[in-house]
């Protein structure tokens, strides 16, 4: 699998522990880890430290963040004890008030303190299920809630819940704002805001448009021209195409935008029963710029099934497939009568640099070929018959689950992956076109060597962090490419 190693990190010194840890005598609220011995039953086989939980000290009482609420807060004085709201429904594994029952997926840390008040940072899985490994595991889903404590006992609360895409993760209207005050008798005069998000859409201008004219009429089209949004269209059947993955990344394409596939989770898909109908012969032509070479086989464009128990099977596999192997070369695979054939081109696909690939198939012929630039790049002739076709979607970008090509471990396990780069500009035909039919399609969208050789994608330079040229630490937030960014959930 591709290392995800994080690179929102913590930069660690001799003194953070003092300063997370302890209280100078000039400050007005006092707060460090602890562990709460409350003699509850769970506690006699809890393994954890002694800074397993938060606790924050006022002259009126203790706020306090425990594991044995999963660290939900609790407010307590010589009157009682008074939990916050839950803001997020929480399901797991444990108990009602302990959802999370051995705290695998609740974390809080002391994130800042001052004079007068203290920040504290709680981030959870809300709801989870399964025994092990468990179910609803996703990075995208941990909610992340902010408590900000002054010493005179007001509270502001800022809560945000996980969700699919990024953007809405970091759009401020998203949260939800709170504010109490802490007192002997309780919370008083809680205030909960919920906003109603209205996000502005950029619309991303593009490259100049080219000819829009095709060789013929294709049978299917995505131009990916809508540059905003979390859809995209199938121009022919005029049908929406959901964009999956954390973000819906737009750029500047061949002929006005182009997608961004994260290598990662992005998908375009389109339900079966709006599929081009094929039968005796096929093309596939798309506008690729690839970021990386994929792990094994990724297809560009596909509506098939395969088996990757039995790659290869002419009883299992259906349906057609364009895409892009394990070391960057373009490649076709067709279920064509009792037989799954593929063909692999003979030249690779150099990074970072856009390409206009094509496939083809005719029954009449019985030849599959492979184009890239408008240029033969591999041909095969197989025993001719019609193309018997998968009932499933059309998938762009990603396919099934497969184990990497050379992998280090031979047990390593199978993984889901997509395209990582650029798509613009996908048809499909219900004929085999020619080669002379090829060049004219590429030559109509070549947008010129300018654009070819500058794909609008970041450059994959490892981050570092600052210089200060003296001893320290701190915390922070590097960046290393925008696609791979957008998968995790960080604040600055």
């Amino acid at each position: 699998m591709k290392s995800r190693q994080i690179f929102s990190i913590l930069i660690i010194t001799v003194n953070l522990f003092i300063i997370a840890c302890c209280t100078t005598d000039q400050s007005r609220i006092k707060s460090y880890y602890t562990r709460i011995n409350s003699g509850k039953e769970f506690e006699k086989v809890s393994r954890t430290g002694p800074y397993a939980d938060i606790v924050i000290e006022l002259k009126t009482g203790r706020f306090v963040f425990w594991r044995g609420s999963s660290y939900l807060p609790y407010w307590e004085t010589e009157k009682g004890r008074w939990f916050v709201d839950e803001l997020f429904d929480r399901k797991g594994d444990g108990p009602e008030k302990r959802p999370d029952r051995v705290n695998t997926y609740s974390r809080v840390i002391i994130a800042e303190k001052e004079k007068d008040k203290v920040t504290i940072c709680w981030r959870y899985l809300p709801e989870f299920s399964g025994n092990n490994p468990h179910k609803g595991v996703e990075a995208y889903k941990f909610a992340e809630e902010y408590f900000i404590v002054h010493s005179n006992g007001k509270v502001k609360r800022i809560a945000r819940k996980g969700s699919p895409k990024i953007d809405e993760w970091n759009n401020p209207l998203n949260n939800i704002t709170q504010t109490f005050s802490l007192s002997k008798k309780g919370l008083k005069n809680t205030v909960t805001e919920r906003n109603d998000p209205v996000q502005e859409k950029e619309i991303l201008p593009g490259h100049n448009e080219a000819s829009k004219g095709f060789v013929l009429n294709p049978a299917g089209h995505w131009s990916f021209d809508e540059s905003t949004g979390n859809n995209t269209y199938e121009t022919i059947s005029g049908q929406k195409c959901v964009i999956s993955g954390d973000k819906s990344l737009w750029k500047k394409g061949i002929s006005g935008s182009a997608l961004h596939f994260d290598g990662y989770k992005s998908e375009v898909s389109l339900t079966a029963q709006y599929a081009p109908e094929i039968n005796a012969e096929i093309t596939l032509e798309a506008w690729v710029a690839l970021g990386a070479y994929p792990w094994n086989w990724t297809p560009v464009i596909q509506q098939c099934y395969e088996n990757p128990d039995s790659e290869g099977s002419s009883k299992e596999n259906t349906g057609y497939s364009l895409g892009i192997d394990g070391y960057g070369y373009p490649g076709l695979k067709i279920r064509i009568g009792e037989n799954w054939e593929e063909l692999i081109s003979d030249k690779i696909l150099e990074r970072r640099q856009w390409y206009h690939i094509a496939g083809t198939y005719s029954r009449e012929t019985g030849q599959m070929k492979i184009y890239i630039d408008g240029r033969e790049h591999g041909a095969k002739v197989v025993k001719p018959s019609d193309i018997i076709m998968s009932g499933d979607n059309i998938r762009i970008g990603k396919g099934i689950e497969r184990k990497p090509i050379r992998p280090v471990r031979k047990n390593t396990f199978e993984a889901a992956y997509s395209f990582d780069g650029l798509i613009d500009e996908i048809s499909i035909y219900n004929v085999a076109l020619d080669e002379s039919q090829i060049r004219q399609s590429y030559n109509r969208f070549n947008p010129g060597y300018a654009i070819i050789e500058n794909p609008d994608m970041d450059p994959r330079i490892l981050p570092s962090g600052e210089n200060r040229h003296n001893f320290g630490a701190y915390y922070t937030n590097l960046k290393f490419y925008e696609s791979w960014d957008n998968l995790w959930r960080f604040v600055d």
